[in-house]
């Protein structure tokens, strides 16, 4: 038997921007979390990251971006380099729920990785990006 359950409108979208200076490190990668702010009863179900000011600065050839969690940072997206491509809208991806909780939970952080080629990442001087965390909220 198929049946089509009807739900109220529940999807929402969390737009998070960070700059240069959030993933500064002395070193060449970086994770942040991004869904700080996401509701406890949740599951994100489409990530979309957009280069608003491409990075830059010092002797940097490569930056990276990708987004996901601690068991997989890049299981929303994987990295492209965003000094060459400078700014755009880089990847936009469907669900990643790989468990009941998904990331409702701070061990499960919607999370961004930066990883720099040629220097720290503490060198560079440019780059802004805007992140949109699609959702569904279940206990709305």
């Amino acid at each position: 038997m198929t049946s089509a359950i009807t739900i109220p409108s529940n999807i929402s979208v969390m737009v998070v921007t960070k700059d240069h200076d959030d993933f500064d490190a002395v070193g060449l990668t970086n994770t942040i979390n991004i869904g700080d702010a996401l509701p406890a009863d949740c599951h994100p179900i489409s990530v979309s990251v957009e280069c608003t000011e491409a990075p830059g600065g010092g002797a940097i050839s490569d930056y990276d971006i990708e987004i996901g969690d601690a068991a997989d940072p890049n299981g929303f997206c994987t990295g492209e380099d965003h000094l060459a491509g400078g700014v755009g809208v880089y990847q936009t991806y469907g669900a990643y729920i790989t468990t009941a909780t998904g990331f409702s939970n701070a061990s499960r952080q919607v999370q961004a990785t930066a990883t720099s080629i040629g220097a720290n990442l503490d060198q560079a001087t440019t780059g802004e990006w805007t992140f949109r965390i699609g959702y569904v909220r279940f206990g709305a």
